[in-house]
């Protein structure tokens, strides 16, 4: 007797009688039913893992260092001319030990791209959008699997 005639048969045992049940087609049940479920939560786990990938490619930025133009990478000094003092907008409320940290941080992003001098033209405060707390809710419950 083949499996899909056992199941059949235990199919029609269960709609007409539970006493005429025997072992052979309990365990057929049983079985089946674990297959079936077992291959839905298979479908599933693939499905979940296909749409992280998609997502991460979507999201993923080139990784590859992009060259840095010969204009922006070739600055000449000025080597007798005194320099002329950088005159920097800053909005009031921010201190010059903040404007000195982010100086700091920008010289270090671009000395990582080859850029030897720059010149930063204002620092201002950012639009409020959400609190930190709020920011971290939105990153916990979004991250990818």
């Amino acid at each position: 007797m083949t499996v899909v005639e056992r199941w059949s048969t235990a199919i029609m045992a269960a709609s007409k009688n539970i006493a005429d049940w025997t072992w052979g087609d309990t365990w057929v049940l049983v079985a089946t039913g674990m297959f079936v479920v077992f291959l839905v939560l298979l479908m599933l786990i693939l499905l979940v893992t296909l749409m992280g990938r998609i997502m991460q490619g979507t999201n993923r930025k080139d990784t590859k260092s992009k060259p840095v133009p010969d204009a922006v990478q070739k600055v000449p000094a000025p080597l007798a001319q005194p320099a002329a003092p950088a005159v920097q907008r800053v909005e009031d409320g921010i201190e010059e030990e903040t404007v000195a940290v982010i100086s700091a941080a920008i010289a270090c992003m671009m000395e990582e791209k080859g850029v030897s001098s720059f010149r930063l033209k204002s620092i201002s405060r950012s639009k409020k959008s959400r609190s930190v707390w709020g920011m971290a809710g939105i990153s916990e419950n979004t991250r990818p699997f």
